[in-house]
This record gives C-alpha cells, structure tokens and sequence, in this order.
C-alpha cells in the first residue's frame, strides 16, 4: 500500500477524482462537477442577444461536457503512474481543466461566483495545482517514486 502513494501525482489525481464529486458551488441546492454542463440549461448568459441566448446555451452545455474530463483524465493519470509510465503531459492537462472553468466563469459571472464556491471546488482547484506543480517537478513528496539508496 505504501509503493502506491509513492509519486505525488497519483495521490492529486485521486484527491482530484474524489473532489470532482463533492459540492462544487451552493445555488439554491449543491451541486458537483458533474453536474455543470446540465446546470447550464438554467443559468441565464448576460452578454447576449435575448432571442440568441438558447443556441448559446447549448453550445456551452456541449463545451463544459469537456469538465468530464477530469474524472476521465484522473483515472488515467493514476493508472499510468501505478504502471510507472510518464504522466507529466496527462496531469497537467488535467491540472489546468479546472483553472479555465474557473477563468471562464469569473469573467462571465464575477460577482456570484465566488461566494459559491463550496468544498469541493477549493478542494478541486488546489489538488489540480498540486497536480500541476508535481508533474514539473515542483512539488515532491519524501522519496517521489526512487528507490531508497541503502549505504
């Protein structure tokens, strides 16, 4: 069990995967990350023409499909690194899914976004910096997947 937490990548993907099911944001009711792209449906888009707004709509409903992502690409970014293969590129494309949700949805709803926010989406967003971090290089644990050198 230990050889199993050994590379701090696969300890931010499980904490990742596990954070993409906890509540997210608080409107009216919780919701988590796999309830985004159907929350879309009811969530009014201020920029845009009235008569326009439900193309728009649907248009991102398909884009935040791409959220799902991350439960996907967690998984794999853990099963690659229990083979020992390389997971740098997998978790950082992972990593950076939430960061532009995030992006996109404080420029589009600045002032309720981010007294939202609940558990899991802090959780999420931090455990996807560690992720980011570990897969350069910045962020290790004890020993990071290396051999102890006995003297």
């Amino acid at each position: 069990m230990k050889k199993i937490f050994e590379k701090s990548e696969i300890i931010f993907a499980a904490v990742l995967l596990i954070s993409f099911f906890l509540p997210w944001f608080n409107s009216y009711s919780n919701y988590s990350g796999y309830f985004v792209p159907l929350l879309l449906k009811w969530i009014p888009y201020p920029y845009f023409d009235p008569s326009k707004v439900h193309i728009i709509i649907n248009i991102l409903c398909y884009l935040f499909l791409l959220i799902y992502l991350i439960p996907i690409l967690s998984s794999l970014v853990i099963i690659q690194g229990l083979r020992k293969k390389i997971t740098k590129y997998i978790a950082v494309i992972t990593g950076l899914i939430p960061f532009i949700l995030l992006i996109y949805l404080l420029i589009t709803y600045p002032h309720i976004i981010l007294h939202q926010l609940l558990f899991g989406a802090w959780t999420t967003l931090a455990s996807a910096l560690g992720l980011i971090l570990s897969s350069f290089g910045l962020f290790k644990l004890k020993n990071d997947g290396k051999k102890e050198q006995v003297s």
